[in-house]
């Protein structure tokens, strides 16, 4: 059975639990860790049998738009148990997005396997030619 935590790294308990987690798993994919600044208060956690398998964060604007951002799983879990979790996870932050009063969710996404996910859950990419942009300020 699946179980999700909600937590905020803005707070040093969740934080010396949660981050470490994360962390490992973007570093053993060999992408840098996002910093913990950048992450929203609002991050959401699935484990099965009390193994961690995925995490992501909903972030909240000053609009009817919201974010879902920074999905990343184990390197262990495979197969139907991590899409499963990934379902999951999805369904929760999109839950907490609705009682956040949120109407539209946004989310960047590059892996493909990530993208059929969205799709099969009613996400419609929003066009072939947009290109991000990121600054440092």
């Amino acid at each position: 059975m699946f179980e999700f935590e909600h937590f905020n790294l803005y707070k040093k308990e969740d934080f010396d639990k949660y981050y470490p987690i994360v962390k490992d798993w973007w570093e053993k994919r060999g992408w840098s860790p996002i910093h913990p600044s950048f992450l929203s208060s609002n991050g959401l956690i699935i484990k099965k049998d009390n193994k961690y398998i995925c995490a992501a964060w909903i972030y909240c604007t000053d609009s009817l738009y919201g974010i879902i951002n920074w999905v990343i799983t184990d390197n262990e879990t495979k197969g139907a148990i991590k899409k499963e979790a990934i379902d999951l996870l999805l369904e929760k932050l999109e839950q907490i997005g609705i009682n956040l009063g949120i109407k539209l969710i946004y989310t960047p996404m590059s892996v493909n396997s990530l993208k059929k996910l969205f799709m099969k859950r009613n996400y419609v990419p929003a066009s072939n030619n947009i290109t991000e942009f990121f600054k440092k300020v």
